[in-house]
């Protein structure tokens, strides 16, 4: 239960319904690297398909250490997710972004109501036992011309 509820909560477009493959390897392929582990993503991308397709592009499960929860650890990243895409790694454990917490579902959750329109998301993870910052920019949309 604990991975569904944090697959769906990690679609931060729920009313979008399920994309499908080709869909989401373009919106993965809309992810432009700007350095090492930084990428930019356009607004309409972000709100949209780039969001909803995490949830079926790596196993995503809770993250334990001493008996409790650190974070929420991702693996079997397919290459051509967007989870790869944004920089992600196989074992990477999710820590915060923008500074709130992702360690239970409801965290999870509220965070992605919270930064459903940023501009700028900084996330931490645990890589290989060591503190790592991916960031994502989105880019605002093209202004309608007058």
């Amino acid at each position: 239960m604990w991975i569904q509820l944090a697959a769906l909560m990690l679609s931060a477009a729920p009313d979008a319904g399920v994309l499908d493959e080709k869909a989401c390897e373009l919106a993965a392929k809309a992810l432009r690297v700007v350095s090492v582990n930084e990428r930019a993503v356009p607004r309409k991308v972000f709100e949209s398909d780039w969001l909803t397709c995490t949830a079926n592009a790596a196993r995503i499960v809770p993250s334990m250490k001493d008996g409790k929860l650190v974070g929420i650890r991702l693996f079997s990243i397919r290459p051509e997710s967007v989870w790869a895409a944004a920089g992600f790694m196989n074992g990477d454990v999710l820590k915060e972004a923008n500074g709130l917490p992702l360690l239970e579902p409801e965290q999870v959750y509220e965070a992605t109501q919270k930064l459903r329109h940023a501009e700028r998301l900084e996330i931490t993870v645990e890589r290989q036992g060591a503190p790592a910052k991916l960031i994502i920019v989105v880019e605002p949309a093209p202004k309608r011309g007058k």
